[in-house]
């Protein structure tokens, strides 16, 4: 994921054998081109990138805040046809502080789309907490490149 900035980006990739394609940047500065692009491709394609920073979406690889709620606009990815959401906890990513629990299960809660969780993951107790809380899915950087978690525990999920 990361610098799909054109819905041909997007469905170039796709049609290169891509299963799905992550938007975060597009999709915050022109919601609307979720919509197209999920009648173009459809919306099991698409992964909306939420990153978040004191309460407000951050966009540009996490170098400008916006003034955006990631629940308010959640709701927005989910009404205009985005299939999934990545939904990262910048303050907690490589940090292993642990994921941000709390606003998780807030998003879980506030959208009917699957939700991938990243930031802060540290161990199988984290995991397992997630797996909880109902996400689709765990995105799992520094603790698998530092050894703390082995790939073979995503066979237990």
């Amino acid at each position: 994921g990361g610098g799909i900035r054109s819905i041909e980006s997007a469905i170039d990739l796709i049609n290169l054998g891509a299963n799905r394609v992550i938007i975060g940047t597009m999709a915050i500065k022109h919601p609307q081109e979720i919509k197209i692009l999920a009648q173009k491709i459809g919306s099991s394609h698409i992964i909306v990138a939420l990153d978040y920073k004191r309460g407000k979406i951050s966009t540009h690889g996490w170098t400008e805040q916006t003034s955006k709620d990631p629940f308010t606009f959640g709701k927005k990815v989910a009404e205009l046809g985005g299939g999934y959401i990545l939904f990262s906890a910048i303050e907690a990513d490589g940090a292993f502080t642990g994921p941000d629990f709390l606003n998780i299960k807030k998003m879980k809660d506030a959208v009917n789309i699957p939700i991938y969780a990243a930031g802060g993951i540290r161990n199988k107790k984290d995991l397992d907490k997630l797996n909880k809380i109902g996400i689709h899915g765990a995105i799992i950087g520094k603790a698998f490149y530092e050894g703390r978690l082995k790939p073979n525990i995503i066979s237990k999920y």
